[in-house]
Order: structure tokens, then C-alpha cells, then sequence
């Protein structure tokens, strides 16, 4: 079984700090022990793009295994078990969304339950749908965006009552 976390937003990086902060993430992985499998390095040129990065043999000793990395990077752990992935998903202080992939509905109805996540997404990418709230756990935030749970997070009740 293989589990990846990104912790990424899918986009290129917006300025030259954020990609600053990606590479740091990453370049700390490496000189750790991670094995990059593709990007990793600054590319010259202008702008602020960063390339696509897969990592594995990443540890709770390196910084991308608890940090946010807003560039594209990906780390994919092996794992030998499905208690063993969930385990390793739920170990974050962050809980925004997930992805699971699996063709089985057990392995399904069992990982959008146990995995600490506001959305969990089967056999598809993490997105937001207007109808579907979307919002995060532990320290991605708490309330929700989007869908009727979305509306009454920005309505004020007010309560007047006469007797």
C-alpha cells in the first residue's frame, strides 16, 4: 500500500517567498535522507515557478514530514497496512483533506470515517463543490465554507423574544 500527502496547493507558487519556503522544505528532506524522484531544484529563469516534486523516505525528523509546503511536492510513504496508513495520516497537526484510492467500499466507508480530515475524498482529488461544505480540523481551521453548513457560518441569529 502506498499513502501520499501532499500538504500542497496544486498551483505554482505565487511569490518569491513561497517558493523560498518549499525549496527549504525540500532541500532539508534531502540533506536528511529523502530520495527525490523528480524536481527539487530551483530552476533559473524569471518568475517564481518551482517544478514538480516527488519525495520518499521521508521522517518525522524532517520538516516536510510536519510542515506545510505550499509548491508542488508530494511524499509518498510505503506503508504495509491499511491501520498502518491511517495511523501515519492521522499523525499531522493538520486535517483539511484528504485523498483516499482504493476500489474496495469497506477500505472506503472505513477510511472516511477513522482519517482526522473536515473532507475525505474517494478515488478522486480533493475540491470544493458549491452544494458540499468544506472546512478543515485541528489546526486547518475550524466552520465551513460552502453548502448550507457554509451560509449559517457567516449569518448572525439574532433571537427577539416579547412576552
Amino acid at each position: 500500500m502506498v499513502v501520499s500527502t501532499t500538504n500542497t496547493t496544486a498551483q505554482r507558487p505565487a511569490t518569491e517567498q513561497v517558493r523560498a519556503d518549499a525549496h527549504e522544505l525540500v532541500a532539508d528532506a534531502i540533506a536528511k535522507g529523502a530520495t527525490v524522484h523528480t524536481g527539487g531544484e530551483l530552476p533559473g529563469g524569471p518568475g517564481w515557478f518551482y517544478p514538480a516534486t516527488v519525495l520518499t523516505d521521508v521522517t518525522p525528523e524532517m520538516r516536510i514530514f510536519r510542515e506545510e509546503c505550499f509548491g508542488p511536492v508530494a511524499c509518498v510513504y510505503r506503508v504495509g497496512s491499511l491501520e498502518e496508513a491511517v495511523e501515519l495520516a492521522n499523525d499531522s497537526e493538520f486535517g483539511l483533506a484528504a485523498s483516499v484510492w482504493t476500489t474496495a467500499a469497506e477500505e472506503i466507508a472505513r477510511l472516511q470515517d477513522e482519517l482526522e480530515f473536515g473532507a475525505v475524498f474517494a478515488n478522486g482529488n480533493s475540491a470544493s463543490f458549491f452544494g458540499l461544505p468544506f472546512g478543515g480540523v485541528k489546526d486547518s481551521g475550524y466552520g465551513r465554507e460552502l453548502g448550507a453548513f457554509g451560509i449559517r457560518e457567516f449569518v448572525n441569529i439574532k433571537t427577539a423574544w416579547t412576552a
